[in-house]
C-alpha cells in the first residue's frame, strides 16, 4: 500500500502507539487478552490516558480497565490499538 505524504504522520503515529501498547503488555501494565478483563466505557474524566498520555476530555470517552485491582485509563485509539494486539503479542 502507498500512502500520500498526508498520511505519513498517521501510519507512524499508529506504529508508535502500537510499540507504547507492546512496551506497556510487557511490563505487565495493560493485559495481553481482551478476555476476562473488566471493563467500563463513559464520559472522559481530564485524566491522562496509559498509553499516549493524552488528557481524556469530559466531550470524549474513555476506557477503563481494572488491571490485577488497578484502573488503567484509555482513550479510543489507543484502546482500540490494544484491542487490536494480536493474540500472543
Amino acid at each position: 500500500m502507498v500512502l500520500a505524504r498526508k498520511d505519513w504522520g498517521v501510519e507512524m503515529q499508529s506504529n508508535k502507539r502500537h510499540a507504547l501498547i507492546q512496551r506497556l503488555i510487557e511490563l505487565g501494565e495493560l493485559p495481553e487478552h481482551v478476555e476476562g478483563v473488566r471493563m467500563w466505557g463513559g464520559p472522559g474524566s481530564q485524566r491522562p490516558c496509559v498509553t499516549c498520555g493524552e488528557s481524556i476530555v469530559v466531550s470524549a470517552v474513555e476506557y477503563e480497565l481494572d488491571v490485577d485491582g488497578r484502573t488503567v485509563v484509555l482513550c479510543v485509539p489507543c484502546y482500540l490499538a490494544w484491542r487490536a494486539q494480536p493474540t500472543g503479542a
